[in-house]
């Protein structure tokens, strides 16, 4: 006895009507949106020469392999060498 065999069919997925809906979206958020150029502020600047700034004197610091610390040759402990930096550079502002 010999039974019939049944061959099934590939299904396919038809992707047309999703590309469809796809671009029908796009589209319709296209025209949605706006396209307004966001409003500038006119400012008027001056004309003028920028202001000279004087070099600021170079920070040298020196840590030795005995923990001895120094400023441009200053000899300072830990704290004071934080007091004496935040010193100079509001000297320089």
């Amino acid at each position: 006895m010999e039974f019939a065999r049944y061959q099934r069919s590939k299904q396919e997925l038809n992707v047309a009507p999703l590309i469809d809906v796809v671009f029908l979206l796009l589209f319709f958020f296209m025209l949605a949106s706006t396209f307004i150029e966001p409003e500038a502020v006119d400012l008027m600047l001056k004309s003028g020469e920028s202001a000279t700034v004087a070099p600021a004197e170079p920070l040298e610091v020196q840590v030795t392999t005995d923990g001895t610390i120094r400023l441009n040759g200053l000899r300072l402990s830990l704290g004071q060498l934080s007091t004496e930096i935040a010193a100079r550079i509001k000297g320089d502002q």
